[in-house]
């Protein structure tokens, strides 16, 4: 029998074969026809708490057995909560709206991330998404032209959001290993010496967080090629498209 290292097992775990990578597609195209279902249930007054379960329940209607993990719902000020748990906040006109959730399929994780505007957006959320989508598409641009090395992926989003808003505002990792479970290795973070092996499907989900006024996240999940990357996300991202008319 070979005998493997931790090290090596992890690895080894991250390099995906193209059934799971199917796998993993299939859930993250589930998750994707969740959200445009739970974007049609936003109207003024609908709770976090309701969004959520509807979320779950949406999720069951279409056979998913397990959650990757418990829905992200958060409207305004609670946008700015990287983790924040759903409450009982009622969703008001000109407001932040973040949507986190994942499905599994065959015990194969999904991961996607969208923050959207429910009525009028203000010029500083213009700033913000922006900044975010040009981050997330810096380190997308620099994933395409083959870079391996997580501590330089994660610098080519992180200084740029630094840069325009302080270190304080994006404080958790780029991204990270998507498997049979939510967090695999290897990790998008400024201290990592990770090296990101081909076929392995991360996440790239810059933020920005400004306790007070609220947070914008955007995620996605791509597959590491030799030569490129192939982002297995479709949902929309685009300002133009991410705000919900009232």
């Amino acid at each position: 029998m070979t005998k493997y290292s931790l090290p090596e097992i992890k690895e080894l775990r991250a390099v995906k074969s193209a059934r799971e990578i199917d796998n993993i597609t299939r859930a993250q195209r589930i998750s994707e026809k969740v959200l445009i279902e739970v974007l049609k249930k936003l109207k003024v007054g609908v709770s976090e708490i309701k969004l959520a379960r509807f979320i779950v329940n949406s999720f069951r209607r279409k056979g998913v057995k397990a959650l990757a993990f418990e829905p992200i719902v958060a409207f305004g000020k609670g946008s700015a909560d990287i983790h924040h748990w759903p409450t009982r906040a009622r969703l008001r006109k000109n407001q932040i709206v973040m949507f986190d959730f994942g499905c599994t399929v065959n015990g194969y994780c999904s991961d996607i991330t969208r923050t959207f505007f429910f009525g009028e957006p203000t010029a500083k959320f213009k700033r913000v998404y922006e900044s975010v989508l040009t981050a997330q598409e810096r380190a997308l641009k620099i994933l395409a032209r083959g870079e391996k090395k997580a501590k330089k992926i994660d610098a080519s989003a992180r200084n740029f959001l630094h840069r325009n808003f302080g270190k304080n505002k994006f404080t958790h990792g780029l991204g990270h290993g998507v498997g049979t479970a939510i967090h695999e290795w290897p990790n998008f973070k400024p201290t990592s010496s990770d090296v990101v092996p081909v076929n392995c499907v991360m996440t790239v989900e810059p933020g920005v967080y400004l306790p007070g006024w609220g947070g914008v996240r955007i995620e996605d999940m791509v597959v590491i090629k030799d030569r490129g990357i192939s982002n297995l996300t479709r949902a929309a991202k685009s300002l133009d498209l991410i705000i919900i008319n009232i």
